[in-house]
């Protein structure tokens, strides 16, 4: 049994907290005494076998603090999509501490496969994949009726500027009326200027609804009864929700970045430029239209399903643990 620590930043976290709850759910189930902070710091009790440090920018006192009083320690950091189409990129005060975490890891935990691609080169060795699987779904998943009408259509996504899901306001504003199409947008506002024209299209537009942050598991009914969902953002690591609709059986529209290529695969028939209101409307209208291209979407989906089985994860997360803690192997875990 290894003594394991999570370090997840200070503040609200959404997806973040997310997966750091699964992780320490899968790693308790495989053997080892873990603990979930926000932060690290030598107070906090004995120096654990493994620091897991999530987010490398926003981590970066952990991993300083950490490698300070335990220079042989283990360590790995997990890159978030800020980490690796944000911060890096722009070679400034937020990238430079991103990087800085990442060369005191002993591997990089990246989330989904072209993720490896945007680290510097001398980084990339160390990069490990180890793609999202989901817990806790509704007993009954599965979207409605093919045939239905109107078109029910899900957003799961924060009020954002990088989520960009106000562009669907501008794809329907280029449907003509008689179109029948319902999007139900659910996500915590976090921007006041995006909140204010949220609940204004709300008001004004019958076939869009915000309903603001939902709990989890509502927010996983609102997926699993919807025709399709759409996923717009302009930068992302790898979306949970993206995650969640594969393993619904939800046919997917998503903005052509590397953080939804590399869940979904390079040839998605779902993929639309970045802000293009234009293309996105396209495949809206297409998917009103024609049943077999929602089933495309639904197929395409299911060809990346085994990527993300539980199973899938916990082997991932046994083989990085071996390579990191080569002396004390964890079991397997139970069934």
């Amino acid at each position: 049994m290894a003594r394991i620590a999570i370090a997840r930043p200070h503040g609200r976290q959404g997806g973040n907290l997310t997966t750091a709850l699964r992780w320490e759910r899968i790693l308790t189930d495989l053997g080892h005494a873990v603990s979930l902070d926000e932060g690290w710091k030598p107070s906090n009790g004995p120096a654990p076998d493994l620091l897991i440090a999530l987010h490398a920018r926003r981590s970066g006192p952990a991993i300083e603090a950490f490698r300070a009083a335990h220079p042989d320690g283990a360590l790995i950091v997990a890159a978030t999509g800020t980490d690796l189409y944000q911060d890096l990129p722009a070679k400034e005060a937020h990238g430079r501490t991103s990087l800085a975490g990442f060369e005191a890891a002993d591997r990089i935990l990246v989330l989904q496969d072209l993720a490896p691609a945007a680290l510097p080169e001398h980084l990339r060795h160390k990069a490990r994949v180890v793609h999202q699987s989901v817990q806790g779904l509704p007993s009954e998943p599965g979207s409605p009726a093919q045939s239905a009408s109107p078109l029910q259509v899900s957003i799961l996504a924060e009020l954002r500027r990088v989520k960009d899901p106000l562009l669907v306001l501008d794809a329907l504003a280029l449907i003509p009326e008689q179109v029948e199409l319902n999007v139900t947008h659910a996500g915590v506002g976090d921007e006041p200027d995006l909140i204010e024209r949220a609940q204004a299209a709300s008001q004004r537009s019958p076939r869009y609804r915000w309903v603001g942050a939902l709990p989890h598991e509502k927010a996983l009914e609102l997926l699993a009864h919807s025709h399709l969902t759409l996923n717009t953002s302009r930068s992302e690591g790898a979306a949970g929700a993206v995650v969640e609709a594969l393993v619904l059986d939800v046919p997917i529209l998503a903005s052509n970045i590397a953080g939804n290529r590399g869940v979904l695969g390079e040839t998605h028939p779902g993929l639309f430029g970045v802000g293009d209101a234009g293309a996105l409307a396209a495949h809206l209208l297409r998917a009103c239209d024609e049943e077999g291209y929602r089933e495309e979407l639904r197929l395409a989906g299911r060809a990346r399903l085994p990527r993300v089985q539980p199973e899938r994860e916990v082997a991932a997360w046994t083989e990085l643990l071996r390579e990191v803690l080569p002396t004390s192997p964890p079991k397997t875990a139970p069934d």
